[in-house]
């Protein structure tokens, strides 16, 4: 894994500067442990999610900033089924963990702020990330600044960075800080191509 100074980040992110990838010159999240990953590397897409998920994170995730297809019992949100935020656990459902690698791999949504998060996640953090984490069109840089403040909350989370970047976060909690140095070890062993940004 290669670390590197912030001025000298561009080449690194395929002409993409720090404020093009994260809506601004100071990204608040560099402060915390984290590794920069192609979002479509050298392996199948999402491979990456899938083995960080599977064997480190060890539970499901769920996309923030979209709708699970299903709740729970496997029933489609419709006009009288609506989606509220304490059903965000509906993303463990096989058919939402389907949309989630579908998602991952396509890389849709990039008008709009999305980020992969436990599927898990408790109702209190949840509203507090809702009050913080806008994943509106046109609010990304907003958006990843909350992500500073809500990190060590959630403990981790997979951020595709903005628009066309064809560059994607993982970021964790300081005190899951060994989640990064294993997803790391991973990526070298695969001739992964990954970093870290250092102010």
């Amino acid at each position: 894994m290669i670390i590197i100074k912030s001025d000298n980040v561009q080449k690194h992110l395929t002409g993409y500067d720090i404020d093009g990838a994260f809506g601004t010159d100071q990204p608040r999240v560099l402060e915390f442990p984290h590794v920069i990953v192609r979002r479509h590397g050298q392996n199948p897409p999402a491979w990456v999610l899938n083995h960080f998920l599977a064997n480190i994170a060890k539970q499901p995730g769920g996309i923030w900033g979209r709708e699970p297809l299903v709740d729970r019992r496997g029933r489609r949100y419709v006009e009288d089924l609506e989606y509220s935020l304490d059903e965000f656990v509906a993303w463990e459902h096989p058919v939402n963990q389907w949309e989630l690698f579908t998602h991952v791999s396509t890389g849709r949504d990039t008008e709009r702020f999305t980020a992969v998060i436990a599927a898990a996640t408790s109702i209190e953090v949840l509203r507090a990330m809702e009050s913080r984490v806008s994943s509106e069109d046109g609010r990304q840089a907003s958006a990843m600044e909350g992500m500073g403040d809500i990190i060590e909350s959630l403990r981790w989370a997979y951020i595709p960075l903005f628009g066309e970047c064809p560059w994607a976060m993982f970021l964790v909690a300081r005190r899951d800080a060994p989640m990064i140095d294993e997803l790391s070890t991973v990526l070298e062993a695969a001739n992964e191509p990954s970093f870290q940004i250092r102010h």
